[in-house]
């Protein structure tokens, strides 16, 4: 990684001197350096780039611009040489902001030195910056693997124990975490006459921390719509409209899936499907037949599936 070297208001030959004094010091392939005659042309010419290490000749009516500069390259190790008073020049540029000052009578020697000096300060920093970015990285996957087990608590056992139907579920994350779920309901007891379960599998759109969070969400919003007495398309438009304060912001939406079995326990078992934009699901009967049941309907949270509703396919 190269420092980015600003010299303003020097010579070109004098540059060049420092340029080759530097290399002999350091590396040509440590440093690169840019000239211009006065502030302003620099402050025109530089917007995006990063600025590190500015030198500047001192001219009092440059004090502005200079500012300008300084303000936005605020993290730049600055050398200032001084041609006047320099407690007036300290003042009008901000003392704190001044690494190293040089006198009108200064050699080139002194600029090499004093550039020495600012190059392994920056290099300094950027070991330093290296060293924290890593340790923040150590961080967030530690807190990335808690996530991702946390998440998994969330969604239900892979293989319920329920009479007459045998369920088996897996889910796997593209990254640590992610928006696939799924869930399931059990309405049988030895009371039931006929017996009803419902399984749901769903995709929140989006990946990683913002698709979990969504994913979290709807578990708990469909889980608490199980409470109501609904049928599966007034429950699809419930959580539709129920997700739209969760999803808007980021422009997100659940795709789901849900299919009610019914009757398991018994000779004529049949099931429900209401589809909100997820994968159909495939059914295979009994005379080794596969059908796949196509259910369309508006993802969740976009506030469009509640206005044209959603079909009922058994």
């Amino acid at each position: 990684m190269k420092a980015n070297i600003l010299i303003i208001g020097l010579s070109k030959g004098i540059v060049n001197q420092i340029k080759k004094e530097l290399i002999k010091s350091t590396s040509k392939n440590s440093f690169e350096i840019n000239q211009y005659a006065n502030v302003d042309d620099a402050v025109k010419k530089y917007k995006d780039e990063v600025i590190d290490i500015i030198l500047w000749e001192e001219n009092e009516n440059e004090y502005k611009h200079f500012k300008q500069l300084k303000k936005k390259f605020n993290g730049a190790i600055t050398i200032l040489i001084s041609n006047g008073k320099i407690e007036t020049i300290i003042d009008e540029i901000n003392r704190d902001g001044l690494f190293r000052i040089a006198t009108s009578g200064y050699k080139v020697s002194d600029l090499v030195k004093y550039l020495e000096e600012a190059l392994h300060k920056w290099q300094d920093l950027q070991n330093q910056k290296k060293k924290i970015t890593g340790n923040d990285k150590e961080t967030l996957q530690k807190e990335l693997l808690i996530a991702q087990e946390i998440q998994k608590n969330l969604l239900p056992t892979d293989s319920p124990k329920w009479k007459n139907l045998e369920l088996a579920c897996f889910s796997e994350s593209a990254k640590n975490v992610g928006g696939d779920l799924y869930t399931y309901y059990g309405m049988q007891n030895d009371r039931t006459l006929i017996s009803k379960h419902l399984v749901a599998v769903g995709d929140v759109s989006g990946k990683g921390i913002s698709a979990a969070l969504l994913m979290a969400t709807c578990l708990s919003h469909i889980d608490n719509s199980m409470k109501l007495n609904l049928k599966l398309p007034e429950r699809m438009s419930y959580l539709d409209t129920l997700l739209v304060p969760f999803t808007k912001p980021q422009k997100q939406n659940c795709a789901l899936c849900m299919v009610e079995l019914i009757g398991v326990n018994t000779n004529h078992a049949f099931v429900k499907v209401v589809n909100a934009a997820c994968i159909p699901p495939y059914v295979k009967r009994k005379n080794g037949t596969v059908e796949w049941i196509s259910s369309k309907g508006f993802a969740l949270g976009q506030g469009i599936g509640v206005q044209f509703g959603y079909k009922e396919n058994t």
